[in-house]
């Protein structure tokens, strides 16, 4: 009924209406877009994001991309500063533009730890109402793309059945589908195409937890309503919403707006990410969980019931695991007949899947929970694992570090890392260092707490808690930060975590003592590499991408990719971020403190050391305060182990040994995706390439792929096939017009102005709605919030 808004008159109706959580999308884009912009603020933002991102470790690479990246060049600084100079100038009338196109901005990047979104951003959330699917007939035949709501029938008792009187997508807002979908997708942050046509879609996990695909969740205004045109002829058309996520009390105009949320963000609003998968901006579940513990025969007919603050364990379309840890991150499963020789190991992350909850045994729970299953899992005479990593995006480097150990327990977890230097990371690393000598001196006779906190806070940039990728300690902070040149650019010495070091795991979730190491010793390999496969679909991400390359390249683990855009050829199964550390959260702030405190830790050049950069006067924590805690960079990079191209990976082509299409009938029971990459990885191929018929054409054997012929520590031939590259330069802006016209379009996504480009207005509904306005004289404050929004876009559009 939100659809009908504008035009229903205003008395009673109208402000039940408005008393509601969602609004008419129209209306919520007017309100924001009446928002003013202050010249003087939004330039200090700007100055701030222009040292932030001086630490973002992909800056220079960026300039010049080289071959197997898939994306644009973008030289960040240049653009963020023609943006600072449209805000000299007067170009900026919205607040929201200005958001709007500094997130746009980092978008282009491709680098899900590099973002930004402003104060306004988390006010309202646009949605639509309903997801879709991309699904091939047989696994074999090119997907279509169809309704989820469509295709899939719920029973009372929530038993989902397929559909098959439905009718395939043909346009979406009159566009050929493919071509719309292709542009909507490219808001998704990642740095592969296929990885970002995917996160549009709705997917089982999801589902499980109520939520859905980006699709369902658009970054900008996506107009009014969503039309769909069926292969059969019909069209439908849907009305689009707004929620609304704060308290709007006593706002009535955008200028008011500005005050509480761009000036005064004590209490800011939390925007999530545009798809329902949880993330560390998700809001909590209280559901409570249900653990299923294994008897000693591997069977889960015995239950113990314990409280868990987490709704992950009880995911509606999965079967009950065998093996969980205390907050459903690591699942195990055992297949039925006649895949009695197989298990699956899900890894959902290296975190809790829900940022609330991080006791202190989070860790040991990990790590127990693998070591568990993969003892059952011997115990069972189960020869052959599937790694399931999907929806995985990431977390803790110690967990993905002893995940990998206990595969491989004589392997030396070794890795590959630096960060760019700059100005300001100089002064911030020496600060560091100083930080954790002052603590040590504190006490030299024992590693205390004090120590132990300020090795956890300045990680990695204090040069005493890393460590060489050959296991060596740096001699001191010039051994450490260098700097040192690759390809015209400079950045720190490369380094690792120091894994051997238990009690420097990251703080507030427990130790870890990574297998291999310390007292944990003698650990049994169970499963050779030709008995393992990854499970990809894309979106494994930070620390996902160290395991799997862990995995990869020292495990020689091969791994099958899942969906991807409606075409043949490989796909990569890691395509959201390979960077290896995020700055982010709290840790942003522990940077702005290690940076205001050059001047009390006797740094004495600091001052010299900034001077004519941009640090010179640098505020960070107007940027922080501002970004409604949706401000991150990517800290470090990360590199293959003897890679002599010393290429990041971020910027390295992938590909996976197989690809296969989604179904239908996987989309409705996880077992038989299981099932299907079991046939691949245990029972086809010859000379170590998979040869199913459900590979897709071209999917096998690319030289980037184990299968292949990659060899141990090389990245092989980086020319990615044709069509891997997108097929479309731009995105949904603003109602329904795709703009195709590359760069410039990301430069400037809005227009600077309060002037909406495309999006389909009722003209005639704005202007009875204008009517109403004037002719009421009641006190509701978000009616005249509305009526303010409504006027003023009344003004542009003459």
């Amino acid at each position: 009924m939100h659809h009908e808004l504008l035009q229903t008159p205003v008395a009673g109706p109208l402000k039940r209406r408005f008393n509601t959580t969602q609004i008419d999308p129209e209306v919520a884009y007017l309100c924001l877009t009446s928002v003013p912009t202050y010249t003087e603020p939004a330039l200090a933002l700007i100055r701030s994001l222009l040292g932030w991102i001086e630490l973002q470790s992909h800056l220079d690479i960026l300039r010049s991309v080289p071959q197997g990246y898939l994306y644009e060049t973008v030289d960040l600084r240049k653009e963020l500063n023609n943006i600072y100079n449209r805000v000299k100038n007067g170009q900026y009338y919205s607040e929201y533009d200005l958001q709007i196109d500094i997130e746009a901005l980092f978008l282009r990047a491709r680098e899900g730890h590099f973002k930004f979104k402003g104060e306004l951003r988390g006010i309202f959330t646009f949605t639509r109402p309903l997801g879709l699917v991309s699904v091939s007939q047989d696994g074999r035949a090119i997907p279509e793309i169809y309704v989820r709501e469509d295709i899939y029938e719920t029973s009372k008792s929530g038993i989902q059945t397929l559909n098959n009187r439905i009718s395939a997508v043909k346009k979406i807002n009159n566009m050929e589908v493919n071509f719309f979908l292709s542009a909507e997708s490219y808001t998704t942050p990642a740095q592969d195409p296929d990885e970002c046509w995917n996160s549009l879609f709705d997917n089982l996990f999801l589902m499980s937890l109520g939520g859905g695909g980006r699709f369902r969740q658009p970054v900008f205004y996506p107009g009014r309503q969503t039309t769909i045109e069926f292969v059969n002829g019909s069209i439908f058309s849907y009305p689009n919403k707004a929620d609304v996520n704060v308290d709007l009390t006593d706002i009535a105009t955008g200028d008011d707006m500005y005050q509480k949320f761009c000036l005064h963000p004590e209490e800011p609003p939390e925007e999530s990410d545009e798809s329902d998968e949880p993330d560390n901006s998700e809001e909590p579940t209280s559901t409570i969980a249900t653990v299923i513990e294994p008897t000693e025969t591997g069977t889960s007919t015995e239950q113990s019931e314990t409280t868990v603050p987490n709704p992950i364990l009880n995911l509606r379309y999965y079967p009950s695991p065998m093996v969980a840890d205390s907050f459903g991150v690591v699942l195990g499963y055992f297949l039925d007949s006649p895949y009695e020789d197989t298990a699956v190991l899900s890894i959902l992350g290296f975190l809790p899947t829900f940022p609330e909850l991080e006791p202190d045994d989070f860790f040991p729970s990990f790590q127990s929970a693998i070591e568990r299953f993969l003892a059952l899992a011997d115990q069972e005479s189960r020869t052959n694992l599937i790694i399931d990593l999907q929806h995985n995006g990431g977390g803790s480097v110690d967990l993905c570090i002893d995940a990998y150990a206990q595969l491989f327990p004589d392997d030396p977890p070794n890795a590959k890392h630096n960060m760019r230097a700059s100005a300001g990371m100089e002064i911030i690393m020496q600060v560091a260092a100083a930080w954790v000598i002052g603590a040590s001196a504190l006490d030299n006779s024992s590693l205390d707490d004090v120590e132990i906190s300020f090795d956890a806070r300045t990680k990695p940039l204090a040069w005493q808690n890393v460590i060489t990728p050959n296991v060596d300690k740096f001699k001191n902070f010039e051994d450490y930060y260098g700097p040192n040149k690759i390809s015209g650019a400079e950045y720190t010495g490369f380094f690792q975590d120091d894994y051997t070091n238990a009690e420097a795991s990251e703080a507030g979730m427990g130790t870890v003592v990574i297998t291999g190491t310390n007292d944990r010793l003698g650990f049994q390999q169970y499963f050779q590499s030709k008995s393992l496969v990854m499970l990809h679909d894309g979106s494994c991400g930070s620390s996902c991408t160290i395991f799997s390359e862990y995995m990869k390249n020292q495990g020689r683990v091969k791994s099958i990719a899942l969906g991807g855009r409606p075409q043949t050829g490989p796909m990569q199964g890691i395509g959201a971020t390979k960077g290896s550390q995020v700055f982010g959260g709290n840790y942003l702030n522990i940077i702005t403190e290690l940076f205001n405190d050059a001047g009390n830790m006797n740094i004495t050049n600091h001052a010299q050391i900034a001077k004519g950069t941009a640090f010179e006067s640098w505020d960070p924590a107007v940027a922080v305060t501002r970004s409604n805690k949706g401000l991150s960079i990517n800290g470090r990079n990360h590199y293959r182990i003897d890679d002599t191209t010393q290429t990041p990976l971020q910027f390295v082509y992938e590909a996976s040994d197989c690809r296969i299409w989604y179904t239908a009938e996987m989309i409705a029971d996880i077992t038989l995706l299981w099932e299907r990459i079991a046939d691949i990885a245990f029972r086809s191929g010859t000379d170590g390439v998979f040869d199913s018929e459900y590979c897709i054409a071209g999917s096998t054997g690319h030289p980037t792929s184990l299968s292949g012929g990659l060899k141990k520590g090389e990245i092989g031939d980086q020319k990615p096939p044709a069509n891997a590259k997108p097929s479309v330069k731009g995105w949904l802006i603003n109602g329904t017009t795709i703009s195709e016209q590359g760069p410039a379009r990301y430069a400037n996504p809005g227009n600077g102005q309060n002037v909406i480009a495309g999006a389909p207005l009722d003209k005639a509904a704005l202007s009875s709605f204008v009517d109403e306005c004037d002719a009421d004289e009641g006190d509701a404050w978000f009616f005249k919030l509305m009526c303010e929004a409504v006027k003023n876009g009344e003004k542009w559009l003459r």
